[in-house]
């Protein structure tokens, strides 16, 4: 069906108005030549009605499903927008920090002589880490007390924390226990998770994460999830007694420490300072970016009586035990957060859906607008000048000839004849 220069007037409807005439005629013509699929159909001039029914019926269900199946391909975009993709395998330990280690004692100890003790080591620290068991830490743990009962377990030994870099040791670390009169070895094996450019990109209900820079801490100045929850518990601690533990007196906080006249205070709201329940609970969102340590812990029985020629094992006594901390490979994996769909595999996907029922493209979008604005310009114009050319047009039979206008009367002169 092409596009007439000039409408003649059977094509022309006056029951309608010039704007619902046009749309049928841009209409029709968009259908008889458009690229989407079963349109041409429904005006087809060879068939009749119901078979233009049934084609438009047909036209419309493949639309609702291909509508259907893009807010689906959406709503996926929306609701799960990073994915973990393994960046590397092979990817060297120097480039990391060796992780910090805490052993803690099952026992109360003196602070006074613990501090006096720090100062007669050696002070410095080996920040960048290097695999294999030569280039980790070993100690010797020892208790010289013979009245020794452990208040958390039934075995005799110290507990080793394994936490990032910027983490206070807590019970969010990799936790194991060192056993005495054993000698252990704990393997680490690091693994990092970093984030693309297109997913620091995104907002922080999008990714499901912050950055250190996102979520200030009080009490912490670096943003990881354990310093978070701890942050939280320091927070009610203060809340509901007043002061803080003594153990946080190094983030130079202003709050007061508890002491012994405390100590009720802190029993009775137990339950509210660790979060226990909801209503005391903090948001602590993960990290987009941390290192994890995976700990695998091996240990031996101790004989004092063997001969060994390293010198570390020498003065061992009854009741000591020994520990290795490295890392057990020369390489560590890399996994990158980054978008599961970017908006080209968004787009790629609707573009599916609607080639696949209906047959459309960019380029019948194209039709649509131009059919729509520049035919459907044309069509009225034509209409409203057919229209017009239609109502001016008056009947040879009404018009009033000129040899019957010189004179305003004339008579009318009757024969009547007899039969």
């Amino acid at each position: 069906m092409g596009h007439e220069e000039e409408l003649s007037p059977d094509q022309v409807d006056l029951k309608v108005s010039p704007l619902v005439g046009s749309l049928r005629r841009t209409w029709g013509d968009f259908c008889a030549t458009s690229s989407i699929h079963g349109l041409r159909y429904t005006r087809d001039e060879d068939t009749n009605k119901i078979v233009h029914l049934v084609w438009l019926l047909i036209s419309l269900v493949m639309f609702c499903c291909a509508v259907v199946m893009a807010h689906t391909f959406y709503m996926d975009y929306r609701s799960s927008p990073t994915r973990m993709n393994v960046e590397s395998d092979h990817t060297p330990v120097s480039n990391l920090y060796f992780p910090p280690v805490t052993i803690c004692p099952d026992v109360l100890f003196n602070m006074q002589k613990s501090k006096a003790f720090l100062k007669t080591i050696l002070n410095f620290t080996a920040e960048r880490a290097k695999g294999g068991f030569k280039n980790g830490l070993s100690v010797i743990v020892r208790y010289k007390d013979d009245s020794y009962d452990p208040v958390q377990s039934y075995s005799y030994g110290v507990k080793l924390l394994i936490q990032e870099v910027d983490a206070f040791p807590s019970a969010h670390a990799a936790a194991k226990f060192v056993a005495f009169n054993t000698e252990t070895f704990a393997a680490l094996r690091p693994q990092e998770t970093f984030c693309s450019t297109a997913v620091k990109a995104l907002t922080i209900e999008e990714r499901n994460c912050v950055f250190q820079n996102e979520f200030p801490l009080r009490y912490f100045p670096d943003y990881v999830y354990p310093n978070c929850e701890l942050n939280c518990r320091v927070t009610n601690m203060v809340k509901f007694c007043g002061c803080h533990t003594y153990f946080f007196d190094f983030n130079r906080t202003t709050d007061r420490i508890c002491t012994f006249r405390d100590i009720p205070c802190l029993i009775d709201n137990f339950e509210n300072i660790i979060t226990r329940k909801k209503s005391t609970q903090c948001d602590c969102p993960l990290a987009c970016e941390h290192l994890d340590y995976d700990v695998q812990v091996t240990n031996f029985p101790l004989e004092l009586n063997m001969p060994v020629a390293d010198k570390f094992y020498s003065g061992l006594a009854k009741n000591d035990g020994i520990l290795h901390v490295f890392i057990n490979s020369f390489s560590y994996r890399r996994l990158r957060r980054d978008l599961l769909s970017n908006m080209v595999t968004l787009v790629s996907n609707l573009g599916s859906a609607f080639s696949l029922f209906v047959g459309m493209s960019m380029l019948s979008v194209v039709e649509i607008i131009y059919y729509f604005t520049v035919i459907l310009r044309k069509n009225y114009i034509m209409e409203c000048e057919t229209r017009n050319k239609m109502l001016n047009k008056v009947p040879k039979f009404a018009r009033p000839k000129a040899n019957d206008m010189h004179s305003k009367h004339q008579k009318s002169v009757f024969i009547i004849h007899k039969s």
